[in-house]
Formats: C-alpha cells, structure tokens, sequence
C-alpha cells in the first residue's frame, strides 16, 4: 500500500511539474482596441500599434514568435533571427523577414492588405506564397483566394498610427 501511495505522489508531482514547465515557456497575451488606437510592447521588443476594433493575440514560443489578429495593426518587429515572427488572419499569413508593414484584415472583410515600408516579408494564403518589397501592397481577395501585388502608398496605409492626414 506504502508503495501504491509513493508511485502514484511521485507520478502526481511529475505530471504537476511538467505542465508548469510548460506553461512557463509558452505565454498567450491577448491585447485588443476598441476604439481609437494603442500603441503596444510585446514581450520580444515588437512594437504594434492596434487600431479600432482590433484584437491581437500573441504567442511567444521557445522557437517562433505567433501572432494572431483580427482588424488593422502597424508593426514594427525586433529582428530575431533564431525565433521567426508570423502574422496570422484568416486564410492568410504574414512571415516576416524585415521590420515594418501594416496589416489591415478586419472580420469578414471581402479584402485583407498587407502593406511594406521597411525590410521584407512574405504573404502565404492556401494556394500561394509572394514575397513583398517595399512600397509594395498585397491584397488577398477571401472569396476567390487571390492574391494581387502592387505598388502602392504605404506612407498612406499606415498614417492612422501615426496621426498624419494625407489629402
């Protein structure tokens, strides 16, 4: 009976300790805006500005940094080569290989945009994957799966986090 007890505390603390550990590497933060923007600091040094009705949530892993957003978001990501930096909405996935863009992807939206001002990145959706220079827009079309690049005014596309007006 001792030895039952013993066994069955000893598998008890295993499993208790295991999960700890893991929660302790993987973090979950959920960050939204509901009206007018935020300015916002991820764990990694990121910074994002999230405008109305946004919400982001964020995955830091050991080995990859996840974010997941629904609405518009200006980023400008802290360079890590050794944990890659992704943007999931949807359908579509933003990789990031440099540092500033803006993703504008709100809730059943006909149209998602991904727009470049510094460094590169690539837009996947399920039926292909496109790398971006600057001054360059992807737009992803969710009904019929396209996707479109071209060049566009990104200065523009991410005036709202910045309070300029452009006429």
């Amino acid at each position: 009976a001792i030895a039952c007890v013993v066994v069955i505390s000893a598998f008890g603390l295993s499993n208790y300790w295991n999960t700890s550990i893991e929660k302790a590497t993987q973090t979950q933060q959920v960050y939204s805006c509901l009206n007018g923007k935020s300015k916002i600091k991820l764990p990694d040094g990121s910074e994002v500005w999230l405008h109305a009705n946004t919400m982001l949530t964020y995955n830091n892993h050991a080995k990859k940094r996840i974010v997941h957003m629904e609405g518009e978001a200006y980023f400008e990501v802290t360079h890590d080569k050794e944990r890659p930096f992704t943007v999931q909405s949807g359908d579509m996935q933003v990789v990031v290989h440099g540092t500033k863009f803006n993703v504008y992807s709100p809730a059943n939206s006909i149209e998602s945009k991904v727009s470049l001002l510094e460094g590169s990145v690539s837009v996947e959706t399920p039926t292909e994957s496109q790398f971006l220079k600057p001054g360059e827009i992807a737009v992803y079309n969710t009904i019929d799966g396209s996707l479109d690049i071209r060049q566009g005014n990104v200065t523009f596309e991410k005036s709202w986090a910045n309070n300029n007006l452009y006429i």
